[in-house]
């Protein structure tokens, strides 16, 4: 397990975790006017917290942003954290 790394790549629509130059998970997002709908998770290593890492990463990155979440995965992590800006759908 090497040092971890969160990126959003716009190009591909989604932020992405990288570790050691692999890819090991990513969110999906698709801009929607002004606002930022959250779609997908995928942990490509599951039970590391990638997600979690993940959720919290983009939601930090889209704090100016309107935000609204269709992704169950994320839905469940803002049970946990709730985030007053975000809309869940």
């Amino acid at each position: 397990m090497g040092f971890m790394r969160i990126t959003n790549n716009e190009a591909e629509s989604r932020y992405e975790a990288h570790e050691d130059d692999e890819l090991v998970g990513f969110l999906d997002y698709r801009r929607v006017g002004e606002s930022v709908l959250l779609v997908h998770t995928e942990s490509l290593r599951e039970g590391r917290g990638i997600g979690s890492k993940l959720a919290e990463f983009a939601l930090h990155d889209l704090e100016n942003d309107k935000v609204t979440v269709t992704c169950p995965f994320v839905k469940r992590y803002l049970e946990k954290h709730p985030d007053p800006r975000v809309t869940v759908r």
